[in-house]
């Protein structure tokens, strides 16, 4: 099976100028997904893909390491802070939490090697190419759903 049955080929696109403010609406209500909005965003220049950023990003932005490191502060401290955090941020753009050294992977690769990169790289979201243009995204929720589809002796 390859990456291109079971992409998403509806997909959000956001510039590196965009604000997080603006990141979280479309993180909210993207293309193509459920209530639960989408993962990760696309960020491109043009036509030419500049980075990747994921819920993973904008939580790391927001919850200080200390809270973090920390379970009981974390949880002393959880009410009040994620407001204050995200006023904090909100103007900033993505550019500054982007991941940039985006890991792709080619429409025609077999899933094999999506799961591959999924599970040694710890990602959920890999923008699917076609030579240098970005013709979709797959999700790892995307090919858990497919493999689980097949382990229940369902159709692909």
């Amino acid at each position: 099976m390859r990456v291109r049955e079971v992409m998403q080929t509806a997909f959000d696109v956001v510039g590196p100028e965009t604000t997080l403010r603006e990141a979280a609406v479309r993180f909210r209500s993207g293309k193509g997904r459920g209530e639960g909005g989408v993962p990760a965003l696309i960020v491109m220049e043009g036509e030419k893909l500049v980075g990747i950023i994921s819920i993973t990003d904008v939580l790391k932005a927001i919850l200080p390491p200390y809270i973090l490191q920390d379970p009981h502060l974390a949880h002393m401290a959880w009410d009040g802070l994620l407001e204050a955090q995200c006023e904090k941020i909100q103007n900033k753009k993505v550019r500054e939490i982007m991941t940039k050294q985006v890991v792709t992977i080619a429409e025609d690769a077999v899933l094999a090697e999506a799961a591959e990169h999924f599970l040694s790289r710890h990602i959920h979201s890999i923008p699917v190419t076609r030579g240098e243009k970005v013709v979709g995204i797959l999700y790892l929720s995307d090919l858990a759903r497919r493999v689980l589809g097949r382990c229940e002796g369902g159709a692909p």
